[in-house]
């Protein structure tokens, strides 16, 4: 995971190449969209995108420049596939069948799903439930990526489209779900970034 400090160096290079201010909220995007990479990978995604960007790099270029691959969060699949279930009065939560995970999510989830099984899975031992997760991890990356679009890390926690005209007009968005997200970006302006050599 990158440091918020080379995130900060970051940034401070990008504005001092690509002279633009960040929204509060085009801030938080970008921090939750690269979340994942490491110091170094951030740092090598930085060089590349000053040499190789004519504007301001979008949080998907600089994640191509890092040379990161996009990471299914397992987690999540788990989620919706367990919410899937159902529940019997005498039997209790009940796991959905493989071929209800194919008809829901899709024939390589599906796929995944009935290849490591939901005992192993769902299981209580601690570790029977990781090395089913690994197992399943591993299928999941046989799936086809139009099935696992919606489930790459970061993927979730997008901005939802009503909110792109008000970023565009530079305006912060308004509500409780926003405060949060309101909260760490102010801060961050507050804090503006400056470059610092180490």
């Amino acid at each position: 995971m990158a440091t918020a400090k080379q995130l900060t160096k970051s940034f401070a290079f990008l504005q001092a190449v690509f002279p633009r201010d960040l929204t509060p909220a085009m801030t938080e995007v970008y921090l939750r969209a690269l979340d994942d990479l490491t110091d170094e990978q951030l740092e090598f995604a930085t060089g590349r995108a000053i040499r190789a960007c004519k504007f301001f790099p979008t949080p998907s270029e600089l994640r191509e420049f890092s040379g990161a691959k996009p990471t299914v969060d397992v987690d999540e699949v788990l989620r919706h596939i367990d919410h899937l279930g159902t529940y019997h009065p005498n039997a209790g939560h009940l796991r959905p069948s493989a071929s209800t995970v194919a008809q829901s999510l899709g024939a390589g989830i599906g796929a995944a799903y009935a290849s490591v099984g939901a005992d192993g899975l769902f299981s209580d031992n601690e570790t029977t439930k990781d090395i089913a997760r690994r197992a399943f991890s591993a299928e999941l990356a046989k799936a086809p990526p139009a099935e696992t679009a919606r489930f790459l890390i970061g993927a979730s926690r997008a901005l939802p489209p009503a909110v792109r005209p008000a970023l565009a007009a530079g305006d912060e968005p308004k509500g409780p779900q926003w405060g949060t997200v309101n909260k760490v970006a102010g801060a961050l302006r507050a804090n503006r970034p400056t470059i610092v050599d180490d």
